[in-house]
């Protein structure tokens, strides 16, 4: 309906316990970076450390500090990239509920080479590129008039979430 209150779709993940309502909102830029994260360089390596235990031989296990340091963890905008956010609520179990952003693309699956496996495949939302995380930046551009809207729509189906037992 252009112009109006869109209709928000459902989405139930991880077994039933995520339901979110949502709008799909056009995105204009973003830019993030896994390793600009406290904690996600340590998280990497301590994950790098369990995976030699199990695998000594992988290419990581020789010095994955150095392998980690090098990895390409910020997602930069990439117009040829069908990029969306679904915008609205979720309730996560355990959790109140919240508004919440998630980007989404409706781009075919990608092939990445991996650390731990030679490929990794999922779907692209935007670029890899690499980031020194000197300068912590994190953002999401969005059209605005059309976050508002997904908002209005989404609000009146907080009743709708689930409620803690």
């Amino acid at each position: 309906m252009p112009g109006g209150i869109p209709s928000p779709k459902k989405e139930v993940q991880q077994g039933g316990k995520e339901v979110t309502y949502y709008v799909e909102v056009p995105v204009k830029d973003f830019s993030f970076c896994l390793g600009c994260f406290d904690f996600a360089q340590r998280y990497l390596y301590v994950k790098a450390k369990e995976h030699c235990k199990i695998n000594p031989s992988s290419d990581v296990c020789r010095n994955p500090g150095r392998v980690i340091s090098k990895l390409r963890l910020r997602l930069k905008y990439n117009p040829f990239v069908n990029t969306f956010a679904k915008a609205g609520i979720a309730k996560i179990s355990g959790k109140r509920p919240q508004i919440m952003i998630k980007l989404a693309s409706t781009e075919p699956r990608k092939v990445i080479r991996g650390v731990l496996k030679p490929k990794v495949e999922g779907k692209a939302r935007g670029e890899l590129i690499y980031c020194d995380h000197e300068v912590r930046r994190q953002y999401v551009f969005l059209d605005l008039a059309e976050f508002y809207k997904a908002l209005i729509a989404t609000k009146q189906f907080v009743d709708k979430l689930p409620k803690e037992e």
